[in-house]
């Protein structure tokens, strides 16, 4: 399955990556973002807000999240707390 190009100029994040000084505070910030959203080009990277963006249905899907939110309203109703569980 073919990628989408990174960028006008780089193919592939990882030709745009050699290409960078590694220390600059853009190049770090690119690289986080890119570990997050791999599929995202150069230009979807410089413009990400992680607050865009739910990180918890993102990684964990919205299945989880639903199942998880009903235990802890379960918990509660069972006059549970944190203690008790862990």
């Amino acid at each position: 399955m073919s990628r989408k190009k990174f960028s006008e100029k780089y193919i592939t994040y990882e030709e745009w990556f050699n290409a960078q000084p590694r220390m600059s505070e853009y190049a770090k910030r690119i690289t986080r973002f890119h570990e997050r959203f791999p599929d995202l080009s150069l230009n979807e990277l410089r413009n990400v807000r992680l607050k865009d963006y739910n990180l918890i249905n993102n990684k964990l899907g919205i299945q989880y999240h639903y199942i998880l939110s009903s235990l802890i309203k379960a918990f509660y109703l069972l006059g549970w707390t944190i203690k008790d569980i862990v």
